[in-house]
């Protein structure tokens, strides 16, 4: 059991996979590091002909990513994606010397 901001919890979250940073690469691609230290790097073309995620599809519009709870979203959080997907389906990479490298 855990209390975070005066709500307790049954379990204490360690083995959730939260986003910690992200960054936006070419075309549809963005950069995540995890609270593991774990990288990934998710291409999201693929999801953007699908239901919500059709409202991202303009790059400009899917660039303008944001964090909030360790989550990547858009459009004040309308449409967001699960990191967990992002961990376990992603390309696993480490940055290093300004270069993404393959793992």
């Amino acid at each position: 059991m855990v209390i975070i901001d005066g709500i307790c919890y049954a379990d204490d979250f360690s083995e959730v996979k939260s986003v910690v940073e992200l960054k936006v690469l070419d075309g549809y691609d963005i950069y995540f590091k995890f609270n593991d230290g774990e990288e990934r790097i998710y291409n999201f073309e693929h999801l953007l002909t699908q239901g919500v995620f059709q409202q991202i599809k303009d790059l400009s519009v899917f660039r303008s990513v944001e964090l909030q709870y360790g989550c990547p979203t858009w459009l004040d959080a309308t449409v967001d994606f699960d990191s967990c997907c992002i961990y376990e389906h992603g390309q696993k990479v480490h940055f290093e010397n300004g270069e993404y490298k393959e793992i």
